[in-house]
Protein backbone atom coordinates (compact mmCIF):
# COMPACT_ATOMS: atom_id res chain seq x y z
CA UNK A 1 0.00 0.00 0.00
CA UNK A 2 1.18 3.50 -0.78
CA UNK A 3 0.28 6.74 1.00
CA UNK A 4 1.16 10.00 -0.77
CA UNK A 5 2.11 13.12 1.19
CA UNK A 6 2.34 16.17 -1.11
CA UNK A 7 4.99 18.79 -0.38
CA UNK A 8 2.54 21.64 0.05
CA UNK A 9 4.56 24.27 1.90
CA UNK A 10 8.26 23.90 1.14
CA UNK A 11 8.99 23.97 4.89
CA UNK A 12 9.96 21.45 7.54
CA UNK A 13 6.22 20.86 8.05
CA UNK A 14 6.17 18.67 4.92
CA UNK A 15 8.86 16.38 6.33
CA UNK A 16 7.08 16.25 9.71
CA UNK A 17 3.85 15.30 7.92
CA UNK A 18 5.55 12.39 6.11
CA UNK A 19 7.44 11.15 9.18
CA UNK A 20 4.31 11.36 11.31
CA UNK A 21 2.30 9.43 8.71
CA UNK A 22 4.92 6.68 8.71
CA UNK A 23 4.89 6.64 12.50
CA UNK A 24 1.10 6.26 12.56
CA UNK A 25 1.17 3.45 9.97
CA UNK A 26 3.85 1.71 12.02
CA UNK A 27 1.42 1.61 14.94
CA UNK A 28 -1.60 0.60 12.85
CA UNK A 29 0.06 -2.01 10.65
CA UNK A 30 2.71 -3.34 13.05
CA UNK A 31 5.31 -2.84 10.34
CA UNK A 32 8.07 -0.29 9.77
CA UNK A 33 7.14 1.69 6.62
CA UNK A 34 9.53 3.17 4.08
CA UNK A 35 9.52 6.89 3.29
CA UNK A 36 10.58 7.77 -0.27
CA UNK A 37 11.16 11.28 -1.61
CA UNK A 38 9.59 11.61 -5.08
CA UNK A 39 10.42 15.26 -5.62
CA UNK A 40 7.04 16.92 -5.27
CA UNK A 41 5.74 14.40 -2.74
CA UNK A 42 6.69 11.74 -0.22
CA UNK A 43 5.53 8.16 -0.61
CA UNK A 44 4.95 5.98 2.44
CA UNK A 45 5.15 2.27 1.58
CA UNK A 46 3.64 -0.38 3.85
CA UNK A 47 2.87 -4.02 2.97
CA UNK A 48 0.84 -5.25 5.95
CA UNK A 49 -2.25 -3.21 5.01
CA UNK A 50 -5.23 -4.84 6.76
CA UNK A 51 -7.51 -2.00 8.00
CA UNK A 52 -10.08 -4.40 9.47
CA UNK A 53 -7.41 -5.51 11.98
CA UNK A 54 -6.47 -2.00 13.06
CA UNK A 55 -6.85 -0.94 16.66
CA UNK A 56 -7.41 2.63 17.72
CA UNK A 57 -4.04 4.40 17.71
CA UNK A 58 -2.75 6.35 20.66
CA UNK A 59 -1.77 10.03 20.46
CA UNK A 60 1.82 9.11 19.55
CA UNK A 61 3.32 11.88 21.67
CA UNK A 62 3.40 12.62 25.41
CA UNK A 63 0.88 14.84 27.16
CA UNK A 64 2.81 17.77 28.62
CA UNK A 65 1.34 18.06 32.11
CA UNK A 66 2.04 21.33 33.89
CA UNK A 67 1.29 20.98 37.62
CA UNK A 68 1.01 24.76 37.95
CA UNK A 69 -1.98 24.78 35.58
CA UNK A 70 -3.63 21.38 36.07
CA UNK A 71 -4.23 19.76 39.45
CA UNK A 72 -4.06 16.15 38.31
CA UNK A 73 -2.03 14.45 35.56
CA UNK A 74 -3.90 12.64 32.78
CA UNK A 75 -3.93 8.91 32.28
CA UNK A 76 -1.55 7.30 29.79
CA UNK A 77 1.74 8.69 28.55
CA UNK A 78 2.43 12.11 30.03
CA UNK A 79 5.42 14.24 30.91
CA UNK A 80 5.61 15.96 34.29
CA UNK A 81 6.87 19.23 32.83
CA UNK A 82 7.77 20.91 36.12
CA UNK A 83 9.44 17.76 37.42
CA UNK A 84 11.56 17.42 34.28
CA UNK A 85 12.53 21.11 34.46
CA UNK A 86 13.76 20.57 38.02
CA UNK A 87 15.92 17.65 36.88
CA UNK A 88 17.47 19.87 34.22
CA UNK A 89 18.11 22.65 36.73
CA UNK A 90 19.80 20.22 39.12
CA UNK A 91 22.22 19.06 36.43
CA UNK A 92 22.92 22.65 35.39
CA UNK A 93 23.69 23.61 38.99
CA UNK A 94 26.06 20.66 39.38
CA UNK A 95 27.85 21.71 36.22
CA UNK A 96 28.28 25.28 37.49
CA UNK A 97 29.86 24.35 40.82
CA UNK A 98 33.44 25.52 41.16
CA UNK A 99 35.95 23.94 43.50
CA UNK A 100 38.45 25.87 45.59
CA UNK A 101 41.95 24.83 46.51
CA UNK A 102 44.55 23.71 44.01
CA UNK A 103 45.32 20.42 45.79
CA UNK A 104 41.67 19.29 45.72
CA UNK A 105 40.80 20.66 42.30
CA UNK A 106 41.35 17.48 40.26
CA UNK A 107 39.60 15.21 42.76
CA UNK A 108 36.64 17.56 43.18
CA UNK A 109 36.29 17.96 39.41
CA UNK A 110 36.19 14.20 38.94
CA UNK A 111 33.55 13.89 41.66
CA UNK A 112 31.44 16.62 40.06
CA UNK A 113 31.68 14.97 36.65
CA UNK A 114 30.56 11.69 38.19
CA UNK A 115 27.63 13.43 39.90
CA UNK A 116 26.55 14.97 36.60
CA UNK A 117 26.80 11.65 34.78
CA UNK A 118 24.78 9.77 37.40
CA UNK A 119 22.17 12.49 37.97
CA UNK A 120 18.58 11.75 37.09
CA UNK A 121 18.45 13.19 33.59
CA UNK A 122 15.29 14.79 32.17
CA UNK A 123 13.36 13.16 29.36
CA UNK A 124 14.62 13.94 25.87
CA UNK A 125 11.20 15.39 24.98
CA UNK A 126 11.75 18.24 27.46
CA UNK A 127 13.49 20.33 24.77
CA UNK A 128 10.41 20.36 22.54
CA UNK A 129 8.12 20.78 25.56
CA UNK A 130 10.09 23.81 26.76
CA UNK A 131 9.95 25.50 23.37
CA UNK A 132 6.23 24.80 23.11
CA UNK A 133 5.78 26.36 26.56
CA UNK A 134 7.58 29.50 25.36
CA UNK A 135 5.55 29.70 22.14
CA UNK A 136 2.06 28.82 23.40
CA UNK A 137 0.61 32.32 24.02
CA UNK A 138 -2.69 30.66 24.89
CA UNK A 139 -2.44 27.83 22.36
CA UNK A 140 -3.15 24.47 23.96
CA UNK A 141 -3.84 22.36 20.88
CA UNK A 142 -1.45 19.52 21.63
CA UNK A 143 -3.03 18.86 25.03
CA UNK A 144 -6.59 19.25 23.73
CA UNK A 145 -5.94 16.82 20.89
CA UNK A 146 -4.26 14.33 23.23
CA UNK A 147 -7.36 14.33 25.45
CA UNK A 148 -9.69 14.07 22.44
CA UNK A 149 -7.83 11.01 21.12
CA UNK A 150 -7.72 9.18 24.45
CA UNK A 151 -11.26 9.99 25.62
CA UNK A 152 -13.05 8.04 22.86
CA UNK A 153 -11.01 5.28 21.20
CA UNK A 154 -13.83 4.24 18.85
CA UNK A 155 -14.17 7.81 17.59
CA UNK A 156 -10.41 8.05 17.09
CA UNK A 157 -10.31 4.87 15.01
CA UNK A 158 -13.23 6.04 12.84
CA UNK A 159 -11.51 9.40 12.29
CA UNK A 160 -8.23 7.72 11.40
CA UNK A 161 -9.81 5.33 8.90
CA UNK A 162 -11.79 8.12 7.26
CA UNK A 163 -8.73 10.32 6.83
CA UNK A 164 -6.68 7.41 5.46
CA UNK A 165 -9.46 6.71 2.95
CA UNK A 166 -10.24 3.20 4.15
CA UNK A 167 -13.75 3.89 5.44
CA UNK A 168 -16.80 5.77 4.23
CA UNK A 169 -18.19 6.18 7.75
CA UNK A 170 -18.63 9.74 8.92
CA UNK A 171 -16.27 11.06 11.55
CA UNK A 172 -16.01 14.38 13.33
CA UNK A 173 -12.82 16.44 13.37
CA UNK A 174 -11.69 17.69 16.77
CA UNK A 175 -11.81 21.42 17.41
CA UNK A 176 -8.48 22.82 16.34
CA UNK A 177 -6.57 26.08 16.07
CA UNK A 178 -3.37 26.93 14.28
CA UNK A 179 0.15 27.03 15.67
CA UNK A 180 3.06 28.46 13.71
CA UNK A 181 5.20 25.78 15.37
CA UNK A 182 3.45 23.16 13.20
CA UNK A 183 2.73 25.42 10.21
CA UNK A 184 5.66 27.82 9.77
CA UNK A 185 4.27 29.10 6.46
CA UNK A 186 1.34 30.68 8.32
CA UNK A 187 3.44 33.58 9.57
CA UNK A 188 2.51 37.21 9.92
CA UNK A 189 1.00 38.93 6.90
CA UNK A 190 0.69 35.77 4.81
CA UNK A 191 -2.76 36.82 3.50
CA UNK A 192 -2.05 40.48 2.86
CA UNK A 193 -0.35 42.63 0.27
CA UNK A 194 1.17 44.54 3.17
CA UNK A 195 2.52 42.91 6.30
CA UNK A 196 -0.17 42.99 9.00
CA UNK A 197 0.42 41.51 12.41
CA UNK A 198 -1.93 38.57 12.90
CA UNK A 199 -2.28 36.01 15.61
CA UNK A 200 -1.82 32.35 14.71
CA UNK A 201 -5.53 31.73 15.32
CA UNK A 202 -6.44 34.37 12.71
CA UNK A 203 -5.22 32.15 9.86
CA UNK A 204 -7.98 30.92 7.55
CA UNK A 205 -9.23 27.60 8.95
CA UNK A 206 -9.24 26.13 5.42
CA UNK A 207 -5.44 26.12 5.57
CA UNK A 208 -5.35 24.15 8.82
CA UNK A 209 -5.96 20.41 9.04
CA UNK A 210 -6.16 18.79 12.51
CA UNK A 211 -5.32 15.33 11.17
CA UNK A 212 -2.19 16.57 9.41
CA UNK A 213 -1.18 18.55 12.48
CA UNK A 214 -1.64 15.42 14.59
CA UNK A 215 0.86 13.61 12.36
CA UNK A 216 3.27 16.54 12.68
CA UNK A 217 2.97 16.43 16.46
CA UNK A 218 3.80 12.73 16.43
CA UNK A 219 6.88 13.47 14.34
CA UNK A 220 8.25 16.53 16.10
CA UNK A 221 8.89 14.56 19.30
CA UNK A 222 10.82 11.95 17.28
CA UNK A 223 12.49 13.72 14.38
CA UNK A 224 12.97 17.39 15.22
CA UNK A 225 16.13 19.03 16.56
CA UNK A 226 15.02 22.24 18.26
CA UNK A 227 16.92 24.75 20.34
CA UNK A 228 16.87 28.36 21.44
CA UNK A 229 19.30 30.92 20.03
CA UNK A 230 18.91 34.14 22.00
CA UNK A 231 15.34 35.30 21.43
CA UNK A 232 14.89 33.00 18.42
CA UNK A 233 13.98 29.34 18.06
CA UNK A 234 15.74 27.09 15.57
CA UNK A 235 14.10 23.97 14.16
CA UNK A 236 15.79 21.27 12.09
CA UNK A 237 14.03 18.26 10.59
CA UNK A 238 15.98 15.79 8.46
CA UNK A 239 14.10 15.46 5.16
CA UNK A 240 13.66 11.78 4.31
CA UNK A 241 15.08 10.53 1.01
CA UNK A 242 14.75 6.74 1.21
CA UNK A 243 14.60 5.65 4.82
CA UNK A 244 12.31 4.38 7.57
CA UNK A 245 10.95 6.79 10.13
Amino acid sequence: MEIVIPKKTGTYADALHAIGAADLLHELCDEIPQIIDKGTEFQIIVKNWVPENWKAPGPGYPYIWDSQKEAKPPTGDFMDYRGEVEKRKAIQELSKLKVKGKARKQLDTQMLQQDVQTADKPRAELTIASILASMRKGWDGDRQLHRWITEDRKRTLAWTKLRLNVSAESAVDPEWSNSQFLNPITGKGVHSAKTIAKSASAINSELIDPFEDWLKLRACFKAMLAYRDGDDFKFFVAEPSYITH
